[in-house]
């Protein structure tokens, strides 16, 4: 059942990020499209490659950390999707996807205080109801 909502609580937060896509910064913001186009096609080593590049136009665009950090997850390797969430909230402390995210992660790790301390982050900074209760069912989950 855990899985199941980690799953949901990814592929529902896919499309909020293509949201937020639009307040992106202008540089990089065609390579990041394209990582996303990419990662929709679960191409997720393709994806990192974009991601990769509209981080080296712009080392400040967070996003792109994050969506990389995304496809890593997608590929189970969770310590490198960990640093570029980490990164990305560096960059935007007021990322509630890239907590979301990181919790996913290091419920995978097995790391569940940071899970839980990373979805109660997302919690407080979330607006979205839906994926919010799933953060709250993960942590009940992980406190079991």
């Amino acid at each position: 059942m855990g899985r199941c909502h980690i799953v949901l609580l990814l592929t529902v937060a896919l499309t909020v990020s293509s949201i937020l896509a639009a307040c992106a910064p202008a540089t990089g913001l065609a390579e990041f499209e394209q990582g996303n186009r990419l990662a929709e096609e679960s191409l997720f080593e393709q994806a990192i490659e974009s991601y990769d590049e509209a981080i080296r136009i712009n080392s400040q665009f967070g996003d792109a950390y994050r969506n990389r950090g995304r496809a890593y997850t997608s590929l189970k390797q969770f310590e490198q999707a960990i640093e570029n969430f980490d990164a990305a909230i560096q960059l935007n402390p007021e990322d509630a996807l890239a907590y979301l995210f990181r919790g996913a992660s290091y419920t995978e790790l097995g790391r569940r205080i940071e899970a839980i301390e990373d979805f109660e982050k997302f919690i407080a900074l979330s607006d979205n109801p839906q994926l919010t209760e799933a953060a709250r069912q993960q942590i009940e989950e992980l406190e079991e």
